[in-house]
């Protein structure tokens, strides 16, 4: 009797949380005069998550958010909330954020204390119609030219993902990402940085998305014996 056993290895991931749920995303919206992410806003856009936001209001110069929203996470700031420019952008997370009034600065935003082992981030950009910016984590830089948005073309979210200088008139978009769901970010901060190569550029809002834990099993079975 001849005993043939085959061997079959099959790969579950079993997640421990489902990205997409409240607390598996933290979505903040950087509001001033009439900008207001709302829930859902983005839900129908490629490359961004459904997520609840929560507005954060700031006028005067620099940001110092501790335990931002019942979590671990702090977030600060360089520079103030500026709008975007445009009303169109109203009701967007676009909208408004902390930005750059002359061509030549830069804006730097920390997220300290991510209370996520895995994760990635969404980084939604603001700006006037037309203007070139670069938005960078420190490992990888992205340049870009905000979208041209009025009544008759309103916004839109795309996301950017040249990072060559020399091809920043061709890449019109509105967020970036840095680190994704299959080559996650691990650190507990990131800073973020958004340099204006035109004038009046900066960072309307973002989304920390939580990359879960999976586990690999192996299954073994023989199939037949003879």
């Amino acid at each position: 009797m001849k005993i043939y056993s085959i061997i079959f290895f099959l790969t579950a991931f079993i997640s421990t949380a489902q990205v997409g749920q409240s607390d598996d995303v933290i979505s903040v919206n950087f509001f001033r005069s009439g900008n207001i992410a709302k829930d859902g806003v983005d839900a129908d856009f490629p490359g961004v998550v459904p997520g609840t936001w929560t507005n954060v209001v700031m006028d005067t110069n620099g940001l110092a958010i501790v335990d931002f929203a019942g979590t671990t996470l702090d977030i600060s700031s360089s520079a103030a909330i500026r709008l975007s420019g445009n009303a169109a952008w109203d009701n967007w997370v676009n909208g408004a954020g902390p930005g750059c009034d002359t061509a030549g600065t830069q804006v730097t935003m920390t997220l300290s204390d991510i209370p996520y082992a895995q994760y990635y981030v969404i980084a939604y950009l603001s700006g006037w119609n037309g203007r070139k910016g670069s938005s960078s984590d420190g490992s990888t830089t992205y340049y870009y030219t905000m979208p041209t948005v009025d009544e008759s073309n309103p916004p839109f979210l795309s996301q950017i993902t040249n990072t060559d200088s020399n091809s920043i008139a061709s890449a019109i978009g509105s967020y970036v990402l840095f680190g994704t769901a299959e080559n996650p970010l691990t650190a507990d901060s990131l800073t973020l940085t958004v340099s204006a190569i035109q004038a009046n550029i900066g960072i309307g809002g973002f989304q920390i998305v939580k990359v879960p834990d999976y586990r690999r099993i192996g299954l073994y079975m023989i199939t037949s014996q003879m």
